[in-house]
């Protein structure tokens, strides 16, 4: 799983209904003032084996950096012949404006109805943090995270925004994890048969399609799933997604086969299917589509 910098967007908030805000509930505005009181003392990168700011980033290694290595790497950058002795300070300017930024971007996101999976008249929950609403809102603020605001490597003030944007989807990415399994531990995955439920479930299923690095999470998230299937809740579409990411994070493969690239007019998996006759196995017997009928339709968006 690569993460290329000059394609990869995200942007930074906090979930808030109107009326109302809850900034902390995330956790990202803690992690960002941490962040910052890191900066305070960090010195310049000195090198090491963590992963290099400057070069294409796996997504892993990236979240798996610790804190103060990022800091210091950050530091680093753009530093010219005179050293870095005004980085610590701009780059402590940058995070301490983006954690300002955070209640007002996601909120005026929130009223405008720019948060896929939250229904319109969706309040934010403050019952028990497992719930289902709590899920769309976390799902909700991931992919607004990745789709608002482009990054920019030519600009160092902008490309510190996307590192640190980056650092804060990272852990946030974590914090979903962890409570979508909570969640169906609880309750179970939900059933598909209801709009909110269908909700739901593709929150889940958006949450653990960001947590490859946490493979135990997506292991009891697809056993959860599977109880739900077995007892006909779950239709064989999101089963499908379920074993996919699972098997992706596991060696890079697919076992049934969702994700696609295009390669001119035509689809292919990618990743690639580990056994084509034993994903059309299981196509054939949940009412899915053949691989190669699959693939078919998914051309159509290539051309």
């Amino acid at each position: 799983m690569r993460l290329i910098l000059p394609v990869l967007v995200l942007a930074l908030a906090a979930l808030a209904s109107p009326g109302q805000t809850e900034p902390e509930w995330l956790g990202i505005r803690s992690d960002l003032e941490r962040l910052s009181h890191q900066s305070e003392a960090a010195e310049p990168y000195a090198g090491s084996s963590q992963p290099d700011l400057n070069q294409d980033l796996d997504m892993r290694a990236f979240c798996g950096m610790d804190d103060q290595a990022f800091i210091a790497q950050l530091i680093s950058q753009d530093c010219g012949d005179d050293g870095c002795a005004n980085r610590p300070a701009m780059v402590k300017r940058t995070i301490e404006t983006l954690a300002a930024e955070l209640d007002g971007l996601m909120t005026e996101a929130r009223a405008r109805g720019e948060l896929l999976f939250v229904p319109a008249d969706s309040i934010f929950p403050r019952r028990s943090p497992e719930s289902g609403e709590e899920l769309m809102y976390r799902a909700a603020a991931d992919l607004w995270l990745r789709t608002s605001t482009e990054a920019s490597t030519s600009d160092p003030g902008q490309r510190d925004r996307f590192f640190v944007g980056m650092r804060a989807w990272c852990r946030l990415i974590e914090r979903n994890a962890a409570a979508a399994v909570s969640f169906t531990r609880l309750n179970g995955f939900p059933q598909d048969d209801s709009s909110q439920g269908r909700r739901q479930v593709a929150a889940i299923v958006y949450i653990a399609q960001h947590s490859a690095m946490n493979y135990a999470a997506l292991s009891a998230l697809r056993l959860e799933a599977e109880k739900t299937f077995r007892r006909a809740g779950l239709s064989p579409y999101y089963m499908a997604q379920m074993l996919d990411v699972e098997r992706e994070a596991y060696d890079g493969q697919q076992v049934v086969g969702h994700l696609t690239s295009c390669d001119e007019t035509r689809a292919f998996f990618d990743p690639p299917l580990v056994d084509v006759h034993a994903a059309d196995e299981w196509r054939a017997a949940t009412g899915l589509p053949t691989s190669a009928a699959y693939l078919e339709t998914t051309s159509r968006r290539c051309r």
